[in-house]
């Protein structure tokens, strides 16, 4: 991994290539651009540049920041919502009433006393 010898024949993307520029600038840089290439090996190149491209656009360029882009572009969609049958709504919607609770703790109180 010494001067990321396993990544010199790839060919960057811009994206990638801006973000590794930005990232060796801070402490830790190189450890954090190995860390993104090796998401790149084992994700692919085209979902780590929109990552890449998504973190530049915002302006925050960090490893974790472009990894949680890819993760969030390699997660699956959430099923859309069906819509529901009219006899199964409610024909009574619940209404938020502490005040009922309350009372039943009054009743539950004096019972008590009894």
């Amino acid at each position: 991994m010494r001067d990321g010898a396993p990544f010199q024949q790839w060919a960057l993307p811009d994206p990638i290539r801006q973000v590794q520029a930005r990232l060796m600038k801070q402490p830790g840089g190189d450890k954090a651009c190995v860390e993104l290439l090796l998401a790149g090996r084992q994700h692919g190149l085209e979902p780590l540049e929109v990552a890449c491209a998504l973190a530049l656009e915002q302006e925050t360029v960090s490893a974790a920041v472009v990894l949680n882009h890819l993760h969030r572009l390699l997660s699956p969609r959430p099923p859309e919502t069906l819509p529901t049958p009219e006899r199964l709504r409610l024909a009574l919607e619940p209404v938020a009433d502490c005040a009922r609770y309350d009372q039943l703790r009054r009743m539950e109180a004096s019972h008590a006393r009894g």
